[in-house]
């Protein structure tokens, strides 16, 4: 499995800039923000976000990773690793009429790894994402599913065979205001925006994935607090009641 599962839990643990390089000094978070500058965990740990004028994604800094995104750009992704000295590139975009990405091409190390395309509903929302490894006859493939504007399940399918399903539940009197896809929810490989799609309408407090053949699977549940503007000023991610990570959020 690509990121389903055991890739899940990393990517909830470990929380994957370019008006200039320099992160600047965030304003304090208002309900009406929806992009977020910064993101501290409970160990000091910080990621930072720097957009456009349009609200796409420039930048992403997580520890000794870079990610330099080029909204419309055939080159829309550089990954760079200081810690490991790797790189992965994302070219070869193209896009639908409304902006959103529909094709990429993965290399790592300047060798083509997969090429990836996206499928979109009329609503807007990813509805399929199929990976074509080079040099195999593997494929990919990993359908969504909405109700009312929420994703609510995700099937893995690996050579047409189902692998695993992800589901998740919505705190329905929460609507989500924040415009990236912090916790790789659409298993895309890193923070993307809405040139992948739509957000989920409502902020998801439940996710749980469970592998092929089996009846219980991972379970994490999302906790949110709330600034006195009614604003997301934290969010908890645990398992089985224990904390697993506090993320607090600084918007823009």
């Amino acid at each position: 499995m690509k990121l389903i599962v055991v890739s899940l839990a990393v990517t909830l643990l470990l929380l994957n800039c370019k008006k200039s390089m320099q992160v600047t000094e965030p304003k304090a978070e208002l309900a009406s923000n929806k992009l977020p500058a910064t993101v501290v965990t409970g160990n000091g740990e910080s990621s930072h976000f720097l957009y456009n004028a349009q609200g796409q994604l420039l930048a992403h800094t997580n520890g000794t990773a870079v990610h330099y995104y080029k909204p419309g750009s055939d080159h829309f992704l550089t990954l760079s690793n200081k810690a490991s000295n790797s790189k992965i590139v994302y070219r070869n975009s193209q896009r639908d009429a409304s902006g959103r990405i529909v094709k990429l091409t993965k290399y790592a190390e300047d060798e083509g790894e997969s090429s990836i395309e996206f499928m979109y509903t009329d609503e807007g929302y990813l509805e399929r994402q199929r990976i074509v490894f080079a040099g195999t006859t593997d494929v990919q493939e990993y359908l969504y599913y909405y109700t009312d504007g929420n994703l609510q399940k995700i099937l893995e399918h690996k050579s047409q065979e189902l692998v695993s399903t992800v589901f998740f539940e919505y705190d329905k009197k929460r609507r989500n205001a924040i415009k990236i896809d912090l916790f790789d929810i659409k298993q895309i490989g890193f923070v993307t925006d809405e040139q992948f799609g739509k957000q989920s309408r409502n902020l998801v407090k439940n996710v749980k994935a469970v592998a092929s053949g089996e009846q219980t699977g991972v379970a994490f549940q999302y906790l949110y607090s709330s600034d006195s503007n009614d604003g997301i000023q934290s969010i908890s991610i645990e398992a089985n009641n224990k904390v697993l990570k506090k993320y607090n959020l600084i918007f823009l």
